[in-house]
């Protein structure tokens, strides 16, 4: 049967043709807006204070420091009366003590409030996924790690480079030199497959109860 005149002719598509997407038709669904420094003076409360000093810097903390420059105040008081008698703005020090972060880092954030208050995006919010170079061979490592974690054996980073090469060159004698076991590819692996290598012990905590009854129980003996 011919084909229709009102329908085209269907080709081969070279593939070096680059196909553009039609744009949507609907535009898509804008985010929430970014407040002003004044918005969020309205709405501000004193965040906690950090009890350790942590690395990840991300936007919304340099937007906590920048907020608590200017929103907190500190009171001074008079040495004769021992009334307040005006608030100060902290200093760089007693940020930095309050949020476990160094002056110079403060400083530059402070410096930079526009555009840290004005960003729409946290970098560091965006989770970065990276395709490992050899998937079986992590999938084969990561099993036999199982295996000989549920025999409770000792296992530490040379294990995993041990067994990492023999896999390797068991599967590609040919080029046993390729696979280079570096740093920055096993600290990757442990977190692609969510492996710590933390050491626990087979000891358990006594029990509160118990310990309570044990205390009491030698108690009397201890008082003759």
């Amino acid at each position: 049967m011919p084909p229709s005149s009102s329908r085209p002719v269907l080709d081969e598509i070279d593939t070096n043709t680059i196909i553009t997407p039609p744009k949507p038709t609907k535009p898509l669904k804008r985010g929430k807006y970014n407040k002003t420094i004044e918005q969020r003076a309205a709405t501000w409360t004193l965040p906690p204070q950090l009890k350790r000093p942590t690395r990840h810097m991300r936007t919304e903390t340099k937007r906590k420091i920048i907020m608590f420059h200017d929103c907190h105040r500190i009171p001074v008081y008079d040495f004769e009366t021992l009334e307040i008698s005006r608030y100060r703005p902290p200093t760089y020090q007693e940020i930095s003590l309050y949020f476990k972060i160094p002056i110079t880092t403060i400083g530059g954030w402070i410096r930079d409030r526009d555009r840290i208050i004005g960003s729409k995006r946290d970098d560091r919010e965006v989770q970065r996924h990276y395709k490992p170079h050899w998937p079986d061979l992590e999938d084969q490592l990561h099993t036999c790690f199982l295996e000989a974690r549920a025999l409770g054996q000792p296992i530490r980073q040379a294990w995993f480079e041990y067994h990492s090469k023999r896999f390797w060159k068991e599967a590609h004698p040919e080029c046993e030199s390729l696979l280079t076991f570096s740093e920055g590819w096993f600290r990757g692996f442990l977190k692609r497959k969510e492996i710590s290598l933390r050491c626990i012990t087979h000891t358990a905590m006594l029990d509160s109860d118990n310990y309570v009854r044990g205390v009491k129980a030698d108690f009397p003996d201890f008082l003759e």
